[in-house]
């Protein structure tokens, strides 16, 4: 029996409609785990509060203070807590804009659970985006679809959607990455080809 091509559309569609939900009913319903608390730590500029745990397992709610976003007054606050925030990177070896981002981010919806790790799940989506759009440039329409519900459904990088690390960002940037690259070249070759022809229809 064959399977038509809608029917195979349709259930991609369902599978990138079943990765999106997932993230979203999942953004408030995870606890914070030690890498995660650290994130945020660097991104609201509090790092230089922290002190390395005495205990081990760790009681995270020790750091819950922490978490909250400076209260900034004024101008002069906003300056202050940006530099609280630089001087936490220093030393720091991973990537630099993930923590800007969230930095800003979390001054604009706040510090809830669901506000942490929403920009994690743009990141996600996005990626899932790009996905599409580097599978429908190299496999047409349908690879599109079959490459964003394989990353979307993906176990591993679905649990790392909701983290607030650097995982999903690093995933979004390099997709974004090669889609531009594919897109220049073929860009190019096109040019290319246009101004041979052109050339020889001179000659």
């Amino acid at each position: 029996m064959k399977i038509s091509t809608k029917t195979i559309n349709i259930i991609l569609f369902a599978a990138i409609a079943c990765a999106v939900i997932l993230r979203i009913i999942n953004l408030g319903s995870r606890e914070f785990w030690y890498d995660e608390v650290l994130s945020l730590l660097l991104s609201t500029g509090q790092k230089g509060q922290y002190q390395n745990p005495q205990d081990i397992p760790v009681i995270l709610a020790d750091y819950t203070r922490l978490l909250n976003i400076p209260v900034e007054n004024s101008f002069s606050d906003i300056l202050t807590t940006f530099e609280a925030f630089l001087k936490g990177l220093v030393a720091e070896p991973h990537p630099f804009l993930f923590f800007l981002e969230q930095h800003f981010w979390l001054r604009i919806w706040g510090n809830s659970e669901a506000a942490m790790r929403s920009i994690i799940v743009l990141f996600s989506l996005g990626s899932m985006g790009c996905a599409y759009g580097l599978g429908r440039r190299l496999l047409g329409f349908q690879g599109g679809l079959l490459f964003a519900a394989l990353l979307g459904l993906n176990p591993y990088y679905l649990f790392h959607s909701l983290n607030i690390r650097m995982y999903c960002s690093l995933v979004f940037w390099v997709l974004l990455s090669s889609l531009s690259l594919l897109e220049l070249i073929t860009l190019n070759t096109s040019e290319t080809k246009n101004s041979y022809s052109n050339k020889s229809k001179i000659f």
